[in-house]
């Protein structure tokens, strides 16, 4: 695959002249994708309503969603729009609220499919990188994208994604033939 160009599993193609066919079709193999992908940085549940919200949304348009070159792009920047806004929501909630044990944050766990020692790991990173890591190794996104998708600089983007790596290798036991930094051609 070349830098910049949509991976073929990523996009759905969405034209073939019946677009509620189509719309189902692109659903059933974009959501679940979208779902485990933003999952990692505000939980399943949270991403589940957000990714269909997105697709609801998706669904009103289609007339012009399907018409676009990469469909599930346009889903996944409506959910990632809408997951912000629920973190900025919940973050002044927080703020106004005293934390109970009922309110604490969602993590990733073993119950959500997640390896003890994973979950683990992931759980001690702030959302900001559980997000990159979720775009970047989960939905395999390139790191300008995984910015353009946090609305931040590339910069920051690979450095939420080193710190992510850094944390979770210092975290995680690790052979010595696995211990190398796995970052992707042309991601440096």
């Amino acid at each position: 695959m070349e830098p910049g160009q949509p991976d073929a599993r990523e996009e759905v193609p969405a034209s073939s002249g019946e677009p509620e066919l189509d719309f189902d079709v692109f659903f059933r193999r974009a959501y679940p994708q979208l779902v485990r992908g933003l999952a990692i940085a505000w939980g399943p549940d949270v991403a589940a309503d957000v990714v269909q919200e997105a697709f609801v949304r998706a669904h009103r348009k289609w007339s012009h969603v399907s018409r676009l070159e990469r469909p599930t792009a346009w889903v996944r920047r409506v959910a990632v729009n809408l997951l912000v806004d629920n973190h900025r929501r919940r973050k002044f909630e927080r703020r106004v609220q005293a934390m109970s044990p009922a309110g604490v944050p969602w993590v990733p766990s073993v119950e959500d499919g997640y390896e003890l020692e994973v979950a683990e790991a992931l759980a001690t990173l702030p959302e900001r990188q559980r997000l990159a890591v979720g775009l970047y190794y989960l939905l395999d996104l390139p790191v300008s994208e995984v910015a353009r998708q946090m609305r931040v600089p590339e910069g920051t983007a690979k450095a939420a994604l080193f710190d992510a790596r850094k944390a979770l290798r210092s975290r995680m036991t690790r052979s010595p033939d696995t211990a190398t930094d796995q970052t992707r051609p042309g991601d440096q």
